[in-house]
């Protein structure tokens, strides 16, 4: 079973981070689109004239594996993977180590296998002066499988996780007001892409920068969504982050929000490391990673 779970993520690397060509179409560039209300693309996808996503997105369901679905999604200048996570409870955050001092932190492939966990994505921004950060130094909070890890008590941050009773958390904080809400695993996010069903706090940016993302968000019936778009490639220039809000609301999202992205998108999936190609340096350190874990029920 491991080898060829090994064949699907090979799968996997390919279509979604390095295939120029679409399932069942190409790709067309916005430029081209009919100046319609909406558009029906050879692949599937609804767009409005501005190329979001309106409808359910065209996606290709290519692995379901031990309670997890990976969906294979695309808009107009995007690729990228949805992963539904069944069970909230197998969620967490993973860090380079059990303390923030300053050291460098890690990439996703470290992080993963210090838990011994299935999958793994980059999380929170970090600190990046001059984009020279070594990754160690996130912003906001960081609660990490019942223990705030970073951050005061009287900040206040967009903070987006999981609580002890494993219902998802999304919304603007104090430390104090998340420990006393009884947060389990949550990390600082920016934007809140869905709040309640509906678009979150975006500003007039979200329609014109595009790059490399990921986000986090959870369903009415508590799966978990997990994106991650690439960015700065010939077949995926990137998404602008009201691109990532109506995927997002797309696959069912009550709440979302938008984790660190460009250099620091990267994947690790049961033992094999998906490149974060849109740094020209690799897989980028990152302070900590969104984690699920192997056992059901193994964070609770």
């Amino acid at each position: 079973m491991r080898g060829s779970m090994k064949k699907v993520v090979s799968v996997i690397c390919v279509l979604v981070f390095l295939g120029a060509v679409i399932w069942c179409g190409v790709a067309v560039n916005a430029t081209e689109l009919p100046q319609t209300t909406q558009t029906q693309l050879s692949t599937g996808l609804v767009l409005n004239e501005n190329g979001y996503v309106v409808e359910t997105p065209y996606d290709k369901k290519i692995l379901v594996e031990n309670g997890l679905e990976f969906h294979y999604v695309a808009a107009d200048t995007w690729q990228g993977l949805m992963v539904i996570v069944k069970d909230p409870s197998r969620v967490f955050i993973g860090m380079p180590r059990d303390t923030y001092t300053g050291a460098a932190g890690s990439n996703a492939t470290t992080v993963a296998k210090r838990y011994v966990c299935q999958f793994a994505v980059n999380g929170a921004f970090f600190q990046d002066i001059n984009q020279v950060g070594n990754g160690g130094t996130p912003i906001g909070f960081v609660f990490s499988q019942g223990r705030q890890t970073y951050g005061g008590s009287s900040s206040v941050f967009n903070l987006i996780g999981l609580d002890q009773n494993n219902q998802f958390i999304c919304g603007k904080m104090t430390g104090a007001q998340a420990v006393e809400r009884g947060v389990r695993d949550a990390v600082t996010c920016c934007p809140i892409l869905v709040q309640d069903g509906q678009y979150g706090n975006l500003s007039e940016k979200s329609t014109t920068l595009m790059d490399a993302r990921s986000a986090i968000g959870a369903r009415a019936d508590g799966c978990v969504l997990i994106l991650m778009v690439d960015g700065r490639m010939s077949h995926s220039i990137g998404a602008t982050t009201q691109s990532l809000a109506d995927c997002m609301l797309s696959f069912g999202a009550v709440n979302a929000g938008c984790l660190d992205g460009g250099g620091s998108v990267s994947i690790y999936y049961d033992g094999t490391q998906i490149e974060g190609l849109s740094s020209i340096y690799g897989s980028r350190a990152v302070p900590n990673c969104i984690c699920v874990s192997y056992e059901e029920g193994a964070n609770e």
